[in-house]
């Protein structure tokens, strides 16, 4: 971010290769680490990072101005600037080098855009912060010249990934309002049952839904095809409901 701000080539150019070349080393252990266990599949903490969304910007501008300004107040450790960047760069950098390795690779571009989302809003509000500390640009023309192209080409970048995550965003907000439904009408339709677990996935023309419940009672068909029902009505698209019973007991100590 200074040497953008400065203007300065050579120490632009070696900002860029330092980054480039511990991007590579985080992504090739990932890599190798994720070829070397067994597979346990796409857990929570990892898809978490393939649907980044406006909410990841904000997060990612915050750790920005916080990294920067432990560079720029002297009573800071600037060791905290290098915790804000790892907490931000590491983990999606890590779940792209495991998904590559598992061959998931539409899941990999969400965990790039991730990784490229944080990668500028840090760079971009720790060159915000130092302008407002007082770090100037320089007074040599071709040198201010490049410092303010350089800003002006990460602002363009910045508004370019916003269209990606408010679509990502978008999704999320709508499978978040589908899962809600869902959950609230088999909760509500059938007696003393709960769902532990929710699977959702919007082809479009259908909703395929698979459903994890815990329940005293044995559900039949009836049970799928009335819920079906609702679920059509209320979600305005057809629906493939399939659900697993997980029965429970209530047990007490006799007298």
């Amino acid at each position: 971010a200074i040497a953008i701000i400065k203007g300065n080539i050579r120490l632009i150019k070696k900002s860029f290769f330092t980054i480039l070349k511990f991007t590579l080393a985080i992504f090739l252990v990932a890599f190798l680490i994720a070829l070397l266990t067994p597979y346990l599949g796409e857990s929570h903490e990892v898809l978490l990072r393939t649907k980044p969304t406006l909410f990841e910007l904000f997060i990612a501008l915050a750790a920005g101005f916080i990294g920067a300004f432990a560079v720029a107040h002297p009573k800071l450790s600037a060791a905290l600037a290098g915790v804000v960047a790892a907490v931000a760069l590491v983990p999606p950098l890590a779940v792209m080098g495991i998904l590559f390795a598992q061959g998931s690779f539409v899941l990999a571009t969400g965990a790039a855009l991730l990784y490229f989302t944080n990668l500028i809003a840090i760079a971009l509000t720790s060159i915000i912060l130092f302008l407002m500390v007082g770090i100037k640009f320089p007074k040599r023309e071709t040198c201010k010249d490049v410092a303010v192209s350089n800003i002006s080409w990460f602002i363009i970048f910045l508004v370019i990934i916003v269209i990606p995550l408010s679509l990502v965003m978008k999704d999320v907000l709508q499978e978040n309002k589908e899962r809600s439904i869902i959950k609230e009408v088999i909760e509500s339709y059938t007696i003393n049952t709960k769902v532990i677990n929710l699977t959702v996935d919007d082809k479009g023309e259908v909703i395929v839904i698979e459903a994890t419940l815990q329940s005293p009672y044995e559900l039949t068909a009836w049970h799928v095809n009335r819920l079906s029902d609702i679920l059509i009505e209320r979600l305005g698209a057809s629906v493939n409901l399939t659900m697993k019973i997980v029965p429970t007991y209530e047990v007490g100590r006799g007298l």
